[in-house]
């Protein structure tokens, strides 16, 4: 055993890595962790956006004084 798997279970996957490539692991994967990846990125977008606007008022308020 290596980590708590199986030989056997290793050599299978290593085969089926081998001959289906990325296709071989689709997994369901968590509906949950797809969400909260998908929120994690808007709020980093949002974030980002918000630095961007406060940089536009600083340089545009400069020329108003």
């Amino acid at each position: 055993e290596v980590l708590g798997v199986r030989r056997d279970l290793l050599s299978r996957w290593k085969s089926e890595h081998e001959q289906h490539g990325e296709k071989s692991f689709p997994g369901n994967g968590n509906p949950k962790d797809a969400e909260l990846f998908k929120l994690k990125k808007e709020l980093l977008d949002a974030k980002e956006q918000n630095e961007i606007l406060k940089k536009a008022i600083a340089i545009f308020s400069q020329g108003q004084k």
